[in-house]
């Protein structure tokens, strides 16, 4: 039995892939496992893995038959893991060389559940910040109880101690992580904000945890699900937000059926998903305006149009109670610049969810008159 795991799913990303397996196979600690996970992914990616076998044992290739998404395949690889532990590789990026001993250490001499550790945010050359490190590093290695690890998680993207959500920031017990796989959803195809929905069935199960003042992940951003091809298009951003509405579903629901202080962590939760929403919704919407609607959107089926409609509202909803009193929805002042922003940002958004309910109402009409 291999002391770590390391489960990479694949798809789409042979230009990566090399880089992401070079990263793997040449680790200071031996005594791993890599467990590839084909997501049905067109292009050479299949070839490489078995070219890469051929030169590592250590390498393991699970193959989907079809795309399932990245949530499906990341459950595949945690199941197919024998390691006493495990983490996750994203295939278009890296780990440090020395990152799987170093982490192995933390754990198995702490004795905790899980490490965490920090990482560096790689723009393509021509970017101006070509190097970005996260905005929190803790000074020393420090070790966290179950609550603090709870409350580090939920405070993302605020300017204060924070855990990433990304699974690719921790490596964890087996155990624990397969305890969660079993109160996951099966059959999701959801591929933006799939590692929180995971991250959060692991908090379920986590007692304790280190956190290792080394920065080990290479996080490469423009490219795979970050690409600037993904962004200004509708069709796309009605599935990224469909994506995280299903994240938030899903995850409200583990917190109060598997959550030891429910009450106490859905608070955590309600001013948390929001924060994801709309880091996630003001990423995709920089940059020019939204391609076509009618281009984009007249091949969306009605469930597209109405998991949509559900995500923006979601999305508004949760600034109306960001930035209102409780009583009488007044909107403060001191956040009227911040609300400014945020309406400039989803002008061409509104718009185009107005074309995408319009449009799914005729098409509701037109069934609906069929059927008579």
């Amino acid at each position: 039995m291999p002391k770590v795991s390391v489960h990479v799913p694949v798809y789409n990303t042979e230009a990566f892939l090399p880089r992401a397996l070079d990263s793997l196979i040449h680790q200071t600690l031996s005594d791993i496992e890599i467990i590839v996970v084909n997501d049905g992914s067109p292009g050479n990616c299949l070839e490489i893995v078995e070219a890469y076998q051929k030169k590592d044992p250590r390498i393991k290739l699970v193959s989907h038959p079809s795309n399932l998404g990245l949530y499906q395949a990341s459950l595949t690889g945690m199941l197919h893991c024998s390691g006493d532990y495990l983490t996750r590789l994203d295939s278009d990026d890296t780990l440090e060389l020395n990152a799987l001993e170093l982490t192995y250490n933390a754990v198995a001499s702490n004795d905790v559940d899980v490490c965490y550790y920090g990482h560096t945010n790689i723009y393509p050359k021509d970017n101006p910040v070509e190097k970005e490190v996260q905005s929190w590093m803790s000074s020393k290695e420090v070790i966290l109880s179950r609550k603090e690890v709870i409350s580090m998680f939920f405070e993302f993207n605020k300017q204060k101690k924070s855990i990433n959500v990304g699974l690719w920031s921790m490596l964890i017990k087996k155990e624990i992580a397969l305890k969660a796989v079993d109160i996951l959803p099966k059959g999701l195809h959801v591929t933006l904000t799939e590692d929180v929905l995971q991250h959060v069935a692991f908090l379920m199960f986590i007692k304790n945890a280190v956190f290792l003042p080394k920065r080990l992940y290479n996080y490469y951003r423009e490219i795979g699900v970050t690409a600037e091809k993904y962004r200004n298009n509708m069709a796309k951003l009605s599935k990224n937000l469909s994506d995280v509405y299903e994240v938030t579903f899903f995850t409200k629901k583990i917190i109060e059926n598997h959550d030891e202080t429910p009450l106490e962590t859905l608070k955590k939760w309600e001013k948390f998903m929001p924060r994801v929403f709309s880091a996630y919704l003001r990423y995709f919407l920089s940059g020019n305006e939204l391609e076509d609607p009618k281009k984009n959107l007249s091949t969306l089926s009605l469930e597209r149009h109405k998991k949509l409609s559900e995500a923006l509202s979601y999305f508004l909803y949760s600034y109306q109670r960001q930035y209102s009193y409780k009583r009488g929805f007044i909107i403060q002042r001191r956040h009227l610049w911040q609300l400014k922003d945020i309406l400039k940002e989803m002008k061409a958004a509104i718009l185009h969810f107005l074309v995408a309910f319009f449009q799914g109402f005729v098409l509701t009409l037109k069934k609906t008159f069929k059927k008579h």
